[in-house]
């Protein structure tokens, strides 16, 4: 190779002696066609790579976007972060907590004119201010996780740490952080919206609403189911929308639309059916303040000692094991309709049903049965047996809810039985505690993990 440079070279060299970055990484100017995607980077070179190839796009770029377009990107990222703060996401690894992190950021680089720059919005402010802000204690932490997903890269950094942020006419002047790889990650975060969204009309959504047509149309018919013909008729078209219902939850969601429609549709078919034979038969009903049985459903918490539902049959002492553990907890069914209302761990959206527990959770088989789901009782049993101490296994059914605790004792006793554990299971369980009280646990995605390729056979409805 001729060590002779050109009079080009030469002239294209800086102050210092050395070749400007887009003449060392020729090949990072490639981006402009590729696909920019979400990845974990691991290491500092992974990291200082993707700092270089964003900042060097956007300044080969500089000035192509106007203001409006500028600032559409702005509003596309704004709306798509503050989705995933809200809900989460089931679909990718990372947290709800740093979900909202990257949210509360943007929302502070806000600035306009910043967003058409070359170096992107800039965050100049100190650490004091993020952590009010984030209402953590260490913000350098946050800011890692942050860089480590390349939602952030550095820009001018000082040695001293310290970052400044400045507003110019020609755009931003400071040092500290870059919120530049926003612009590239634009159509994957709204990708990982759209694949969020689908779930949570799939799984969450529309069978609310089909759950909801289908009780209201039961209640109707419930009084003539047994003497009408066109009510026994109903009420079986009904029983096979129910059962489509909880197969498709795992298909299409057209078909899972389908479904809803003819649920609004047979219920609309029986009140008018109801309506004009009350209007045929001319006899009025006295109204009653006594509430009927098939309407309100009467809720009792209380369980014989000899359900079973909770463990395995055929142990000796179950039953006195199970009294026991009714004795000691004791929370409100409430509690955890409040928790799982919002689907906060993402166990919904999931798919997960617990038919499959014995799938994905294979160490707890013949041991306790769990195919119809926790009943109260069932994680201070489930926790005795991975060894997790009686006060832990009740904190964390109140802080998670019933079904969510549940699915972490199943996590820490598969842990555990894999010998994946480096401590116990006792403080593996209660670090699940504390990220459940950070926001930063995502069943959701453990259970897609853990699930892998293999889907169990489709429940049917019972």
């Amino acid at each position: 190779m001729s060590v002779a440079q050109s009079p080009a070279d030469q002239k294209r060299r800086t102050p210092e002696g050395g070749l400007p970055l887009g003449d060392l990484l020729p090949e990072m100017q490639l981006a402009a066609d590729s696909s920019w995607q979400i990845t974990k980077l691991s290491t500092a070179a992974d990291r200082a790579r993707w700092a270089a190839s964003v900042l060097l796009y956007l300044r080969s770029n500089a000035g192509e976007d106007s203001a409006n377009e500028a600032k559409s990107v702005r509003d596309r990222i704004l709306k798509a972060s503050r989705y995933l703060a809200s809900r989460g996401s089931v679909t990718h690894p990372i947290s709800k907590a740093l979900w909202v992190k990257l949210y509360e950021l943007t929302k502070l680089c806000a600035y306009e004119p910043d967003w058409s720059s070359a170096s992107g919005p800039l965050m100049g402010a100190s650490n004091k201010t993020l952590e009010d802000r984030w209402n953590v204690t260490n913000a350098r932490r946050s800011l890692r996780d942050l860089a480590q997903w390349g939602f952030i890269v550095p820009f001018c950094p000082k040695g001293n740490g310290h970052r400044s942020y400045k507003k110019t006419k020609q755009g931003p002047v400071g040092a500290g952080w870059s919120l530049a790889p926003l612009r590239l990650l634009v159509d994957a975060l709204e990708a990982i919206v759209d694949r969020e969204e689908n779930l949570r009309l799939l799984r969450v959504d529309i069978p609310e609403r089909i759950t909801s047509a289908a009780r209201a149309t039961r209640a109707l018919l419930n009084p003539f189911k047994d003497s009408e013909e066109w009510a026994r008729s109903a009420w079986s078209t009904l029983n096979e929308i129910c059962k489509r219902r909880d197969n498709a939850k795992k298909g299409a969601l057209a078909t899972l639309q389908d479904c809803l429609d003819e649920a609004i549709t047979l219920l609309s078919y029986v009140e008018n059916t109801l309506i004009k034979c009350s209007a045929d038969s001319g006899s009025g009903m006295k109204a009653s303040t006594t509430p009927d049985a098939w309407v309100h459903h009467q809720y009792n918490d209380s369980i014989r000692e000899s359900d079973g539902n909770g463990l395995a049959q055929g142990d000796s002492g179950q039953g006195s094991v199970l009294t026991s553990a009714l004795r000691k907890v004791h929370v409100s069914p409430e509690v955890f309709q409040d928790i799982q209302a919002s689907d906060p761990f993402g166990v919904t959206r999931s798919g997960f049903v617990w038919s499959e527990a014995p799938h994905l959770f294979p160490f707890h088989t013949g041991l306790i049965d769990l195919k119809r789901g926790p009943i109260r009782g069932t994680v201070d049993v489930l926790a005795r047996i991975i060894g997790v101490s009686t006060v832990t296994a009740c904190l964390a059914e109140r802080r998670l809810g019933r079904e969510a605790a549940t699915i972490c004792l199943l996590m820490t006793g598969q842990h555990s039985s894999d010998g994946l554990i480096k401590k116990t299971p006792e403080a593996y369980l209660r670090g699940l505690i504390r990220k459940a009280v950070a926001g930063e646990l995502n069943i959701g995605h453990t259970l897609f993990g853990r699930r892998g390729n293999s889907e169990p056979t489709p429940v049917t409805s019972h």
